[in-house]
């Protein structure tokens, strides 16, 4: 006959612990070795976790350093060494809207939004511009301007520097609406300092109102020129006008 002394006890099932359930009190050790066992079980959890930590910090480095290198990519992709470029300003209407939401504010708060676009040479070593503007709601007016940037080359460039400016807000294809034609002569009599660009204002302010028909698909393309007119000898002249 078999004794009670044969028979195992059932194995428990492992159950995840039901919210609110009181937890079982953490095993104590029960000797020295154990002790020990814990301790070099904590110390390596600590270390994978300092470990785990520096791979998700390397992981953010490296994904910024992607994201950087795109935005260069596409800067040189989209850079034009010929004194041309070619601005495509979008979304128009977002950018409209959310400036006509603003102008209500006091002038102390706002007083309007400048947007660029990419950098552009007059050549491959050359002057380094970009075009700008300003949407100021108020006045329900886009201002463009011209920006003289300091550049990699300017050391081996001719100082002072007179040159003439023109942009055209392109219609869209098919419409019977004219360009607008904006344009500036004026100089630089010496390289922007400090990487702080000089800022030259055309003299014609076009108006919201008047942009809208030169949308296309939420798009409006500027096309602006720079040409190098003639270097002075003296220095007497004052620099660009903001």
């Amino acid at each position: 006959m078999f004794g009670f002394s044969c028979l195992r006890r059932p194995q428990l099932e492992e159950r995840p612990p039901i919210i609110g359930e009181e937890l079982p009190e953490p095993i104590q050790p029960t000797s020295l070795e154990e002790s020990e066992v814990i301790i070099e079980i904590k110390r390596e959890n600590k270390e994978l976790k300092r470990q785990l930590e520096m791979m998700h910090n390397e992981m953010v480095q490296v994904k910024q350093s992607l994201k950087r290198h795109e935005t260069e990519i596409k800067v040189l992709r989209g850079t034009s060494y010929d004194g041309t470029v070619i601005w495509r300003i979008h979304p128009i209407s977002l950018l409209f809207l959310e400036d006509a939401a603003k102008k209500d504010l006091p002038d102390t708060h706002y007083s309007g939004r400048d947007i660029y676009s990419l950098p552009f040479y007059s050549g491959q070593y050359g002057y380094r511009y970009n075009l700008g503007a300003t949407i100021n709601p108020r006045k329900g007016t886009m201002a463009l301007f011209l920006m003289l940037h300091r550049g990699d080359y300017d050391a081996l460039l001719p100082w002072p520097l007179e040159f003439q400016s023109m942009v055209t807000i392109i219609p869209p294809t098919g419409s019977a609406t004219n360009p607008i034609i904006l344009d500036m002569e004026s100089r630089a009599m010496k390289s922007p300092q400090h990487f702080v660009p000089i800022t030259y204002r055309y003299s014609h302010t076009p108006s919201l109102e008047q942009l809208v028909k030169y949308a296309a698909q939420d798009v409006i393309y500027v096309r602006g020129v720079v040409e190098e007119v003639e270097v002075y000898d003296s220095l007497s002249d004052t620099g660009g006008e903001l």
